[in-house]
């Protein structure tokens, strides 16, 4: 019987960052890119895609919260009904909400996986106190470090729970399967998971980070010619390297959707570092949103489409640069009217406040051909 490949998918592999769809988003860059690339280069026969139980049930917990939070906005507009009519009772609405859906999440999440063949790796009975062992000692997944990345050392049971699931199911399955364990989580997922799993079965676990190094894995592995890392590292070095024209689609795209100051934008159109200057639309605060500060942007992951399109998912990280309240509008035009690109420290930096950086998920239209790229949407 010949070996097949067992890929098992972390949480942070399957859902980065929420859309429109939070259901459609779990599978559809990631999940739905990995069946597709199994099934369109007749790889089914040689791997098994499976996720533990505890990420299915952890991903039912964010769609409902999600759910719940925009029941409670709903909600908190309807307080005045309730307090015309006795009978008008939203928590009992709010209780049914989350009984229901969570039900409904779950059965549409097993179908789905069903549907695609993806195997659920069951929680089985865990032994309390070799849980409580772990983390006294601190066995990775658990934090072994007081501090790790700012976690204390009791986190990671989430991850001791997978990860326990994982080798049970390799306690079964050893003898027929290579295990890959795709997650992004290599600080808690180091080398001392992949020495435990060699110790238990004498055998390597191979540990990749995202769908596009799976992607590239496979390829090597099975021989598929495709040139899968030529071509990722062409796009992201392409984006990378025009990321000013990355910046201007997504102001754009931006300021359809929020709205602006049409004068300010025009007096900073070519600048880099700061990044445009529009009138805040939402209703996190009532300051003044005088610049988007430029921080980082990292690829999460690209999908083939055709005629030699790929559609690009990428995290832009800005920080929210706002006006003090006591400022005027001149002040603050007559300043970036005078050097597009000075610095706002030269301005008088107290006269700002910044906030807290903030990720904006970017959908990008990738011409591989023509080397061009336009953004499709963002959340």
């Amino acid at each position: 019987m010949s070996m097949k490949y067992k890929i098992v998918f972390d949480t942070n592999t399957l859902f980065i960052y929420p859309g429109n769809d939070p259901l459609v988003d779990l599978f559809s860059s990631n999940m739905l890119d990995s069946v597709g690339f199994i099934k369109k280069h007749a790889l089914s026969d040689k791997i098994i895609l499976s996720i533990p139980e505890v990420v299915i049930e952890e991903k039912k917990q964010q769609i409902v919260r999600q759910a719940m939070d925009n029941i409670e906005k709903i909600v908190s507009g309807f307080k005045v009904l309730s307090q015309l009519n006795d009978h008008f009772d939203l928590s009992k609405i709010q209780d049914e909400c989350d009984l229901e859906y969570s039900k409904i999440i779950r059965e549409k999440l097993l179908q789905k996986l069903n549907s695609d063949n993806v195997e659920i790796i069951k929680l089985s009975a865990i032994n309390p106190e070799e849980l409580m062992d772990r983390a006294i000692r601190g066995i990775k997944p658990f934090n072994n470090n007081k501090k790790d990345n700012g976690c204390k050392r009791d986190d990671g049971i989430k991850d001791t729970l997978i990860w326990l699931s994982l080798l049970e199911d390799a306690k079964n399955n050893y003898n027929s399967c290579e295990y890959i364990f795709c997650t992004n989580n290599t600080t808690q997922f180091n080398k001392e998971v992949i020495e435990e799993f060699k110790k238990a079965f004498n055998k390597e676990l191979i540990i990749i980070k995202g769908i596009d190094e799976l992607k590239e894995f496979l390829d090597e592995k099975f021989e598929l010619k495709l040139g899968i890392k030529k071509i990722y590292d062409e796009i992201k070095e392409n984006i990378s390297k025009n990321a000013g024209d990355l910046i201007l689609q997504f102001n754009e795209m931006y300021f359809k959707k929020t709205g602006y100051n049409q004068h300010l934008r025009q007096m900073i159109s070519d600048s880099f570092d700061y990044l445009r200057i529009w009138q805040n639309q939402s209703d996190e605060s009532a300051k003044e949103l005088v610049a988007m500060n430029y921080r980082s942007l990292n690829f999460e992951s690209i999908t083939e489409g055709i005629q030699d399109h790929f559609e690009v998912i990428i995290n832009l990280v800005l920080k929210p640069i706002y006006k003090q309240e006591n400022e005027k509008n001149q002040a603050i035009e007559s300043s970036w009217a005078s050097s597009r690109f000075t610095t706002l420290s030269s301005q008088g930096f107290n006269d700002y406040i910044l906030n807290k950086d903030k990720t904006f998920r970017i959908s990008i239209d990738y011409d591989f051909m023509n080397k061009q790229f336009k953004i499709s949407d963002f959340y």
